[in-house]
């Protein structure tokens, strides 16, 4: 019987509907470990079926009665693709900035890990890998455009110029020099 089998197996007795998760990773419950061993060698011993599914649910009973919390609402179909674009556009308005990934997560709703996911599987890259490459991007406009390399710099986010340099290469595959040549 899978954990939603579960839950709703034990829901349904208690009159309850809502989804349950584990209140945390470690539980530390001696009378649940009791339980938990008893279980376990009256399988090992072959004991009867009925006596084994007793202990089961004596165990599922303790388990979800003092250790299961109700979990989280899923989030809603779209919301992800919504928090992608927010995440996207909230990194092109702060290129010169150390953006969190908490902070947007905060933002977008979405837990950091989900949104950290949903991001990668969108986008094909995580969230800092595509703000480098907006900052390169904005690089290589502004140097087409006639800008200093040091301008071009401070304008697109990077600590320094040797730091610009090695993203610039790095992405597009020349220096900022090198392709300030090729368009002046």
């Amino acid at each position: 019987m899978g954990h939603d089998q579960l839950a709703a197996a034990f829901a349904g007795d208690r009159g309850a509907t809502h989804v349950t998760a584990p209140a945390g990773p470690l539980i530390r419950d001696a009378t649940l470990a009791a339980i938990f061993s008893r279980l376990h060698r009256y399988s090992e011993l072959g004991s009867s079926l009925l006596e084994c599914e007793e202990q089961y649910l004596k165990f599922v009973a303790r388990l979800f009665e003092r250790h299961m919390r109700e979990a989280p609402e899923p989030p809603r179909a779209g919301r992800e693709e919504r928090a992608v674009c927010f995440a996207r556009s909230f990194l092109e308005e702060n290129l010169g900035d150390q953006v969190r990934l908490s902070e947007m997560a905060a933002l977008t709703g979405l837990t950091p890990f989900r949104l950290l996911r949903s991001f990668a599987r969108s986008v094909g890259m995580p969230p800092h890998a595509y703000q480098r490459q907006a900052r390169v991007r904005l690089a290589a406009r502004l140097i087409r455009q006639g800008h200093t390399l040091s301008e071009t710099t401070a304008a697109s986010g990077f600590s320094d110029q040797a730091h610009m340099t090695r993203s610039f290469r790095r992405v597009i595959g020349v220096t900022p020099g090198g392709y300030r040549a090729a368009f002046v």
